[in-house]
Parts: structure tokens; sequence; C-alpha cells
């Protein structure tokens, strides 16, 4: 049965993507919460229970951005669907999956929503957060610049914290009623990150993120 007809009330099919992924350059996912404490840094690395973390929103933006970019699809009906004209057409679609196993004319729903879910459909995929194995932290240097006059700002020096290289996190993702094609996809993009064109975390453009994919695996249950 192709997946886009399998009901997301019924699991046909359920596996378990693990692996690890290393940072081979510095790395830093923030936190928007400043501290009081004068001894933190201006910019702290997001943590739980003191070790840092990639939440598993975080890395499902990483996938979902990644496969737009490399899958784009005419995804004019998922967004339709947000209208309020189309919301009883939308639920009359889903009464008929359920019911009949089948769509009705003209429904079609786009692997990336399918996969990772939008305002109306729950997605496929659920990601976990990520926690390290070890790790080391450090302090940066930053300053603001002065766009007017092209230079550092005067009194506008900033330390940001990062996550050293080396640090091993591990990764879990459980999918639901995913076909082995939108499997082989995900590899994909878990190659991308191996070739560090997509990259995790803030600081991308100062060299941050750059990853590495290691001991991945797929347990069917």
């Amino acid at each position: 049965m192709n997946a886009e007809l399998i009901p997301l009330d019924k699991i046909r099919k359920k596996c378990v993507i693990e692996f690890d992924l290393v940072n081979k350059t510095a790395f830093r996912i923030g936190t928007s919460i400043e501290s009081i404490d004068p001894q933190e840094p201006d910019n702290a690395v997001l943590k739980s229970d003191g070790k840092p973390i990639i939440p598993g929103s975080s890395l499902k933006g990483v996938f979902r951005s990644a496969y737009e970019s490399l899958f784009d699809e005419n995804c004019v009906w998922c967004k339709e669907i947000a209208s309020k004209e189309k919301k009883k057409q939308f639920n009359e679609n889903l009464e008929s999956i359920v019911k009949l196993g089948k769509p009705l004319d003209g429904f079609h729903i786009c692997d990336k929503c399918l996969l990772f879910g939008n305002n109306f459909i729950r997605g496929r995929l659920y990601f976990t957060d990520s926690y390290p194995e070890n790790f080391k932290l450090a302090l940066r240097d930053g300053v603001m610049i002065d766009r007017d006059f092209e230079c550092a700002a005067e009194e506008r020096k900033y330390d940001f914290e990062v996550v050293e290289p080396g640090a091993v996190f591990k990764v879990k993702i459980v999918a639901v009623n995913v076909e082995e094609e939108q499997l082989k996809k995900l590899e994909q993009i878990m190659n991308l990150i191996e070739l560090s064109v997509v990259r995790i975390g803030g600081g991308k453009s100062r060299g941050l993120g750059v990853c590495q994919v290691k001991n991945y695996q797929i347990r069917w249950l």
C-alpha cells in the first residue's frame, strides 16, 4: 500500500533510526535566555543538566530544510488546506482514507508534509533530544561590527560558548509507516551532513556545525 494511503492511527510498520553525530568543528545551539551569573558567557550553549543538547525540534528542522532543498515538490495542495475553504475538503479526505483506504480525486500529500507534518497533518518521524557521551566546552570571542564605519564597534566585544570538536551525540529517530524509498532519501541527507553541505547549529558561516555520521543503523520493530 502506498504510504500516503496508510492512516496515521494504524501502525503498519515502525523502525528506529540510530546514529552517532560527531562534530568535526566547534558546534553550538544557543539559548535565548540570558544568564544573570556574571561568570556565564554572553551567549551560552543550550544545556540540560549541565550537558549540551541538540533538541529534537532543531534536528527535525535541519532534516526538513534539507529535504525541501533536495526533493522539492509542488506542495500547493498542502498549503491550500490551511485556508478555511479547503478545511472541509481536507477533513473529507481524511475520512475517506480511514474508511475506504483511498483518497478522493485530486487529493495528494507531498512527501515532505507526509514525513514531517504541517499545521493539519501529523508527521511520521519522531526526533528525540540528543545528548553527548563526552564533550568539552570552550569560549570564543566575538565583536560587533559598526555597519556605518565598516569596522569593529567600540566596547561591543562579546564571548560565546561552543562545544569543542569530538563530542558524540546519540541521535534517535522513530519512523512510523515510512516506505523504503523515503528512508533512502533520509540517508541522502546524512550523506550531505558528511560532505559538510548540511551543517547543524548556529554560526555556520563562521565554520561551525560541521558534523560526521557514524554507526548508522535501522532497527525494524
